[in-house]
């Protein structure tokens, strides 16, 4: 796939009750050096948010570039002001990323990896994902600090090549 240059926007209407809107940036291969960077940024993403609710944000790592996707729920109608407070949430991360959100996301991955070695389902996702990613599976390390951490989004996480998109109820 080409670079992307500017900033892409689609609407898809869909049978449900709900709409959806995501925000997509382009990541770098599984093995490249920012990838433990970014996963601990992506985890700093999710959460709670006054006017989204639960936002949702994961980083797709894989062998040939990856995806880190950022969405949450919105009253159908309302896309376009979701949307906005999406990316004014990206674009605040940066700022409202301390130590102590930086060490609650790294205690939070390392969790979920450990609870998804529980189970046969997750065993079995973790192998697929690392056949699919070129192995990478690695829980970010404490050698990340924020300036690391800051420095990969600042090169991956840019609205001015995102993509977003609201999926809507017809």
């Amino acid at each position: 796939e080409p670079a992307q240059q500017a900033p892409r926007a689609r609407l898809i209407q869909s049978s449900g009750a709900d709409a959806r809107v995501a925000i997509a940036f382009h990541a770098p291969p599984a093995a490249a050096d920012d990838v433990e960077a970014l996963e601990l940024f992506t985890a700093t993403l999710g959460g709670v948010d006054d006017e989204l609710g639960e936002v949702r944000a994961r980083h797709h790592a894989l062998r040939d570039g990856g995806l880190i996707v950022v969405d949450a729920l919105a009253a159908p109608g309302r896309e376009a002001q979701a949307a906005r407070a999406l990316r004014q949430r990206v674009t605040r991360a940066p700022a409202a990323m301390s130590e102590a959100r930086l060490e609650a996301a790294r205690a939070a991955l390392a969790a979920e990896r450990f609870f998804q070695g529980e189970t046969v389902h997750g065993v079995a996702h973790d192998l697929g994902w690392r056949w699919s990613s070129g192995g990478a599976s690695a829980v970010p390390t404490a050698s990340l600090d924020r300036s690391r951490v800051l420095g990969a989004a600042a090169r991956w996480v840019q609205l001015a090549v995102a993509t977003t998109v609201a999926v809507t109820p017809r």
